[in-house]
Order: structure tokens, then C-alpha cells, then sequence
């Protein structure tokens, strides 16, 4: 996948008494090495891990006091051994953006990131596309494919807009990541 930048500019910036645009839930447990590398002084920490992210070609736009508690929580999230992250807010507010700070600053760092927007893969390709195939499963296969969650096993997946999936797909991904397969 090719680097680009991203940021967050234009009508996406935040006034300074802005609501966050978007949540990151997660099982959230500080590690100890995140606890003895803080600084004292938040700001500093702050432009550390903007540093961080620009080294990724992630460029976060300002300097408002809910975009620090969001870098503050994606440098969490990322020190965390957590695998599944839910990222939530309105379209274009930076869930990708966020998604690519936590894998950049995450152990994942040096794999594969991919984004998937789940709106475009149809219905009936959903399973191939994400799970992979055998060699001779249907016409036309004719040689074993690995999927998105076997391509990207020690990276991180990127699923956007799942919502928009149909019941029964959002039911295979469920189970998918509560057994962590």
C-alpha cells in the first residue's frame, strides 16, 4: 500500500470547546512502559507523539485540547496488547486517521496496514475477500487465495463502514473477532 498523507484539515478542524468526533473503544489496560515514559508536561508529550506520527506521513491539525486527549488515547491504545480496537464518529471526522496513528505507533508498526471500505465488497464475494478460498472451491479458483484477515494477520485491518453490511456479514465478523481468528 502506498504512503500517503493524511491529516485532518479544512471543515474537519476542531474549535477548542469542540466535542471529540469520534470514540476509541477498546479493554484498555495502561502498560507499565507507557506509565514510566510520559512526560510531566502533557504538551511535550503531545508534540513527541506528533512527531512520531508525521515520521509516518500521519499529520494531526491542531492543537485544541480534544485533539490532545485523542493523540493522548491513540498512544494508549497503541502501547496497549489490545487487538481489536472499535473506532466510532461521523464521516470524515478521521477514523482512518486515528486507525493509522494507532497501527504506526503500535508493535504492528512495520506491517501491513489495510483499509477496507466493507460498502464496496459484494455480498456475494464477502466470505473470498475476507476469509480467502481453497484451490477448486468454486468455478474459477484456480489456485487458493488468502483473505484480508490472513494478509494482514500481524498488521492491522482497517474495516470501514461496516454498518452498512447486512446483518448476517456483520454476524460473521463478530464472531470472527471474538475468537480472534
Amino acid at each position: 500500500m502506498a504512503n500517503t498523507d493524511h491529516g485532518v484539515t479544512g471543515k474537519n478542524k476542531m474549535p477548542d470547546q469542540a466535542v471529540m468526533p469520534w470514540e476509541i473503544y477498546n479493554d484498555y489496560k495502561e502498560p507499565a512502559i507507557y506509565q514510566q515514559t510520559t512526560p510531566k508536561d502533557s504538551g511535550d508529550r503531545f508534540q513527541q507523539l506528533c512527531q512520531q506520527l508525521k515520521g509516518h506521513n500521519i499529520h494531526i491539525a491542531g492543537k485544541s485540547k480534544a485533539i490532545k486527549q485523542v493523540v493522548d488515547n491513540l498512544a494508549k491504545v497503541a502501547a496497549s496488547d489490545s487487538t481489536t480496537v472499535l473506532i466510532t464518529g461521523d464521516s470524515g471526522t478521521g477514523k482512518e486517521l486515528v486507525a493509522l496513528g494507532i497501527h504506526a505507533l503500535s508493535r504492528r508498526g512495520g506491517n501491513m496496514f489495510q483499509s477496507v471500505n466493507c460498502s464496496a465488497v459484494p455480498e456475494t464475494l464477502f466470505e473470498s475477500e475476507f476469509f480467502g478460498y481453497k484451490k477448486g472451491a468454486f468455478t474459477d479458483a484456480y489456485e487458493s487465495t488468502s483473505g484480508y484477515f490472513e494478509r494482514t494477520q500481524h498488521g492491522t485491518l482497517f474495516l470501514d463502514e461496516v454498518a452498512e453490511l447486512p446483518m448476517a456479514l456483520q454476524a460473521k465478523f463478530c464472531v470472527c473477532l471474538i475468537q480472534k481468528r
